[in-house]
């Protein structure tokens, strides 16, 4: 603990300041620990232990509040524990005016955690992470809050979507000397694994995929199915649980809920090869609201291609992008099954989107 007396007293010696110190404010930074705290609304009192004194410091709106690496902070952040300097007018053992404080034991720089979540607390909505990118870290207490965001992947989850086991991705501000993390983000780190069905149970909604099948690092995965998982066949068309059969090949994405264990998001079952066609032209017309186009063939009839919420659209370089994104005269493949002179499109490939 320390604190530092600055005096803009000149031409007297320092016995003399030392003697005024006592009887008249003067500028300083005093360091130590928060033990109480007023409240979060200003103004504010804090009540500050450095060594053997403890300092009675108000805070103001002109007061600035930062971080560690000094970035914006209020009242809100702080706790109890906390490392403060503040720098201000000290009279006796009160700081007032408050010109700024700043909290040593909070940071958002170097607050990004990937890990595993070794356990959770549903009541107070907390985890424990194990930070196995850090390993010189003990375990993390992550705290989330109302506003704390959670995705599964690029889809917007919950709280409620954890599970021990899974790894995760978490962006906050960090307490370091309290091994604490107040969540903004939680970001649930999706597994993909390729291997062979060693087993199917669509009743009981579960399967076995083995990877490195044969190998001695050959593994066994347990895969639960939900009503979230979507299956697909050699060439992205739906399929069911039904046409999953022993010893298919299949692509598995999803939650990892523990070891060799997976919640699975989607399924491409390889072993499934459905007859399929592949039309190629250039768009003629499109209906936005009907969500409907019309292509000219080079060779062949014109054919109305309809888009439905199962249908996958990209560009030229295999990125996701909106039907609102297609355009008269682009150049475009489609995947899909023909029923008359419709095509119910199961992948729409535009070759002249960037």
């Amino acid at each position: 603990m320390r604190i530092i007396v600055r005096s803009a007293v000149f031409g007297i010696s320092l016995a003399a300041i030392a003697g005024l110190v006592p009887a008249f404010a003067s500028a300083a930074t005093v360091e130590g620990t928060l033990v109480a705290i007023s409240g979060t609304s200003l103004p504010a009192v804090l009540t500050v232990q450095s060594g053997t004194t403890t300092y009675t410091v108000n805070v103001t709106s002109s007061t600035q509040l930062v971080r560690k690496f000094n970035a914006p902070s209020s009242l809100e952040e702080f706790a109890i524990g906390d490392l403060l300097t503040i720098e201000g007018t000290v009279t006796g053992t009160t700081v007032d005016p408050t010109t700024k404080i700043k909290n040593l034991s909070i940071q958002r720089k170097g607050s990004l955690f990937w890990g595993t979540i070794l356990s959770i607390d549903a009541t107070n909505k907390t985890f424990m992470l194990d930070p196995k990118h850090r390993k010189s870290l003990p375990d993390q207490t992550v705290l989330t809050t109302a506003s704390t965001k959670f995705f599964q992947g690029n889809r917007q989850g919950d709280f409620d979507d954890l599970a021990v086991g899974m790894n995760v991705r978490v962006v906050g501000l960090w307490r370091k000397s309290l091994s604490k993390i107040t969540a903004d983000r939680v970001l649930i780190k999706l597994t993909e694994i390729n291997g062979s069905v060693g087993a199917i149970d669509c009743t009981a909604k579960t399967m076995s995929v083995v990877t490195n099948k044969g190998k001695e690092s050959e593994k066994t995965w347990v895969i639960k199915l939900t009503d979230e998982t979507v299956i697909r066949d050699k060439h992205l068309d739906i399929i069911t649980c039904a046409d999953i059969m022993v010893d298919h090949r299949v692509h598995v994405r999803g939650l990892k809920t523990g070891d060799l264990m997976m919640n699975a998001l989607q399924i491409w079952d390889k072993g499934v090869n459905k007859v399929r066609r592949i039309w190629k032209g250039e768009i003629s017309s499109i209906d936005g609201t009907a969500m409907t186009f019309v292509i000219q063939q080079k060779k062949g009839e014109n054919r109305m291609v309809v888009k439905t919420s199962e249908t996958i659209i990209v560009n030229k370089d295999g990125v996701a992008i909106a039907f609102s994104d297609l355009a008269v005269g682009d150049e475009v493949q489609i995947w899909g099954t023909l029923s008359g002179t419709t095509i119910t499109a199961n992948l729409i490939f535009d070759k002249d989107q960037p």
